[in-house]
């Protein structure tokens, strides 16, 4: 064979390879997924894993984030067809704010933010942090079979998930004012010394240059994981759960605040899971399809929502399943409670899987 068609022969199978890997992670089909799942739950417990992969796909799901850990496990679920997916929480922890101060986050007035009950937000631009989380994502493709990753609190903080979140600029800590100064080439004032001052300076004279700046921090991780997964094990699905908001949502917090551009994230991912979760917002039910068509249509990418199914009724469930099934959604996701443990409720998700 000459070197010639060596060449060609190289090129095709690298197109073939590209092209393989871009369809696995399209042609999902529509995703029925339960997320904290554990065979040690109810009514699954004491039971054959194999039995309990089987059960799962009797019910219609075909995916689940579960222990990856367990070999016996994952292979007795994808025996049965069923995906394995794992959650990345990427910038939060409040392990780190006890390990690493640097990364609790700076507000306008100058002062850490509090942590919200359980959520403690991270500043997103500090490199080992980013760096350190890129490497567990390339470990659990390399070591695990698994068939997605979910980003996690990829983004800037907010405890949104209330009836009236807690709106805040951040981050102005020490590494993020030298980031913005070096990146968009301006300088603050050095007759400047507070960040109190500094902060008010940046949202005065370059605002638009600072929320840019914020979505392309946010933006160029999702990117850097995308690209550690194709490079690591190509067709591996890359999923992002992000926040149900609106740019017309408090002032376009979503940008400005939580600093997930939805049209820049879709060039890097495959599937949006908004966290509509209806009732710890205090929204009405149909808000998840409004939500899920919303996204649909400003990314132009598979919509996989997540609902959360605490302290629901029989009818609550149907009506999300309903909403969903109406909507431009490609399956959904269940942050499952106890309520997915009873034979009620595990029916009425039968019915909707079929």
């Amino acid at each position: 064979m000459n070197l010639k068609k060596i060449t060609c022969l190289s090129l095709f199978l690298f197109i073939l390879i590209s092209a393989s890997s871009r369809i696995t992670a399209k042609n999902i089909g529509n995703i029925k997924a339960i997320y904290g799942f554990s065979s040690e739950d109810e009514p699954y417990i004491g039971k054959n894993v194999k039995d309990v992969a089987k059960k799962l796909k009797n019910l219609g799901i075909n995916a689940v984030f579960c222990d990856y850990r367990d070999k016996e496990f994952v292979d007795a679920l994808h025996e049965q067809g069923i995906k394995v997916f794992v959650e990345v929480a990427v910038f939060a922890g409040s392990s780190y704010w006890k390990s690493n101060p640097e990364t609790i986050p700076i507000n306008s007035a100058g002062d850490k933010i509090s942590q919200i009950k359980w959520y403690a937000g991270l500043c997103p631009t500090q490199k080992w942090l980013r760096d350190k989380k890129l490497k567990h994502i390339e470990f659990l493709v390399n070591n695990y079979n698994v068939d997605g990753i979910w980003l996690d609190f990829t983004r800037y903080p907010c405890h949104w998930e209330v009836p009236e979140p807690k709106i805040e600029e951040t981050c102005f800590c020490d590494t993020c004012l030298s980031g913005f100064q070096r990146d968009a080439k301006i300088e603050i004032p050095q007759h400047l010394k507070t960040v109190k001052n500094k902060a008010g300076w940046i949202l005065k004279n370059h605002k638009d240059l600072w929320i840019k700046w914020k979505c392309e921090n946010i933006t160029s991780f999702v990117s850097d994981a995308k690209k550690t997964i194709d490079k690591t094990k190509p067709g591996v699905i890359l999923g992002i759960f992000s926040v149900p908001w609106k740019t017309t949502d408090y002032n376009n917090a979503i940008e400005e605040i939580i600093c997930q551009d939805y049209k820049s994230l879709d060039k890097f991912v495959d599937l949006f899971s908004p966290m509509v979760y209806h009732k710890l917002c205090n929204k009405p039910s149909k808000w998840i399809y409004e939500f899920t068509n919303y996204a649909s249509d400003i990314t132009k990418k598979d919509i996989v929502p997540i609902i959360h199914t605490q302290n629901i009724t029989d009818k609550d469930f149907k009506d999300m399943l309903n909403y969903l099934n109406k909507s431009k959604s490609s399956g959904f996701i269940i942050f499952k409670s106890d309520y997915l443990n009873k034979e009620n409720s595990l029916n009425i998700l039968k019915k909707y899987s079929e």
